[in-house]
């Protein structure tokens, strides 16, 4: 049941829609239509009908793809997604914010609050814990012109009081990142990709990463990344490098794109 509150969370396992890799015959601008990575054996698709982000599928290890569709209003406004045929999310719109109800994660309501310019400016999650909203987060975010450089993070006890504070932060080269490619809203990326940091930045900048570091006491992590280009103003490979938990994880992606 949707929590009745005004005030979100796959992704790929929260990212924040694809079956196969076609693009809908009614589709013709350039988008993103696939990402493939070559060390950690997982693809992921996008389709776009007219011209909006449909569906978003990925299929790990070749265990089978799980697909998200996202509906959308009269208003071209995303309004509900579903994951393999079952609602997981729906929108709820106000003045200068929106609602986000989940069905399908831990987080049971995200609130998000946009700038004058359209932007994220901040972000607050909330449990059902018993019948009661709690709010487990905070999240403020921080832009230099198009990029989201800085999020700033509190994490809440039960009890109200603050669990913890820390900061992910990301530096930008100076060309086009893949998801600009993908017409869709930043909180709809955040959905799908909602377990990604890398992804929730991207999903909020023009640009693409070339660094990006947390200082979580736990969960800290530092990553790197090489773009290859090829030509294009999109990448067309991403090579990156992440370091957590004392461990090194590397692998390359390859980005494919409509014609």
């Amino acid at each position: 049941m949707y929590k009745p509150i005004s005030i979100i969370l796959l992704v790929i396992f929260f990212a924040n829609c694809k079956k196969e890799n076609h693009i809908s015959e009614q589709s013709t601008a350039f988008h993103l239509t696939q990402i493939t990575s070559v060390n950690n054996g997982y693809q992921e698709f996008f389709t776009h009908d007219n011209e909006l982000l449909s569906n978003y599928s990925v299929d790990i290890y070749g265990t089978g793809a799980i697909t998200y569709t996202i509906e959308y209003d009269s208003q071209s406004r995303p309004a509900l997604i579903q994951k393999n045929g079952t609602v997981c999310a729906s929108f709820s719109y106000h003045q200068s914010s929106v609602s986000l109800f989940i069905e399908d994660g831990l987080t049971d309501s995200l609130f998000y609050t946009m700038g004058n310019t359209g932007k994220i400016v901040r972000l607050e999650k909330y449990d059902d814990l018993h019948g009661t909203m709690q709010k487990n987060a905070d999240k403020y975010y921080r832009y230099n012109g198009n990029n989201l450089i800085e999020i700033e993070c509190t994490e809440y006890n039960p009890s109200g009081t603050v669990k913890l504070n820390y900061v992910e932060s990301a530096t930008f080269d100076t060309r086009l990142n893949a998801f600009e490619s993908i017409d869709a809203s930043p909180i709809v990326l955040e959905f799908l990709f909602q377990h990604i940091p890398l992804r929730i930045f991207k999903a909020n900048s023009k640009n693409n990463i070339t660094h990006l570091e947390s200082t979580h006491p736990s969960d800290g992590y530092t990553l790197m990344q090489n773009i290859v280009y090829e030509n294009m103003s999109y990448p067309s490979e991403v090579h990156y490098l992440k370091q957590q938990y004392g461990f090194m994880d590397e692998d390359i992606l390859i980005y494919s794109y409509s014609d």
